[in-house]
């Protein structure tokens, strides 16, 4: 699993969020197929390839989809923002989909240490072939045990391609 954080510049709060919200869901998406430099790799023992990678440069939704196909290097997850008013915070990222890879991991699960008011972006790329599998995958956000923020994805989906192919094929164009 090559799954990727990249870390952004806080976002301006535009509306107050209740003060029990801590973590909050800004977008979630895919990103068109596109290799792309990494920044960094950490290691990650939770997850089927042991690390993560940080990607250099800004990554931004190309489609707000939550039907995911099956396309080589492919991303897809999502933005999560801290309350202003919360101290840097050790986020648990979870990915949960069906079983892949050599040992059938389910759940792959790293840290992620986030700022006040900073966003993150966590997203899953269809790297190897072997992690291109279909049925219901979830990103989510713990701290301290809590599941905060949840968002299903279904991978596979039977006409997801085409659109995604749409969207990622036009911006070729451009």
């Amino acid at each position: 699993m090559r799954a990727r954080l990249i870390p952004l510049l806080p976002l301006t709060v535009l509306a107050a969020a209740p003060a029990a919200a801590q973590v909050r869901l800004v977008e979630a998406g895919i990103v068109c197929p596109e290799i792309r430099e990494r920044a960094e790799r950490r290691p990650a023992p939770d997850t089927e390839a042991g690390h993560v990678d940080t990607l250099a440069g800004e990554v931004e939704f190309d489609l707000p989809d939550r039907a995911v196909p099956l396309i080589r290097h492919l991303s897809f997850g999502f933005r999560v923002a801290l309350d202003a008013d919360r101290p840097e915070t050790p986020l648990t990222v979870v990915v949960e989909h069906p079983p892949f890879g050599e040992r059938q991991v389910s759940r792959e699960s790293w840290v992620q240490w986030v700022g006040p008011g900073e966003t993150t972006m966590n997203l899953f790329t269809f790297d190897e072939p072997y992690e291109m599998v279909a049925g219901p995958w979830t990103f989510a956000i713990e701290l301290d045990g809590e599941r905060l923020v949840e968002v299903a994805f279904e991978a596979g989906v039977p006409g997801a391609a085409e659109r995604v192919d749409a969207v990622c094929l036009s911006m070729l164009s451009v």
